[in-house]
């Protein structure tokens, strides 16, 4: 199995749908989930469905931008997942190489 981190901007739809595809249930498993926002509503889904959660920013207590790709390393992401039309997506691919 593929290990996933998802990377979500707010309400967390697609994180929902990754977790519901019974055609990825036996491809990927999602090992953490990622937002720029500390609260948003993905964190919850992700908590109910026991994955971990991280936020991106320059606070201690976040993964720092330029230390992503090591990160998504440290915990052995295979794929770093987003939709294309997600702006906050589109700005931590350039850190993921």
């Amino acid at each position: 199995m593929l290990r996933v981190a998802v990377f979500v901007s707010g309400r967390g739809s697609n994180l929902q749908a990754v977790l519901n595809s019974p055609k990825l249930k036996n491809l990927v498993v999602v090992d953490s989930v990622i937002s720029d926002k500390k609260n948003c509503k993905a964190f919850q889904i992700a908590a109910d469905n026991s994955v971990a959660c991280f936020s991106l920013g320059n606070d201690k207590e976040s993964i720092s931008y330029s230390g992503l790709a090591d990160f998504l390393k440290s915990r052995n992401i295979a794929i770093p997942f987003g939709t294309a039309d997600d702006d906050f997506f589109r700005c931590v691919m350039p850190a993921v190489g």
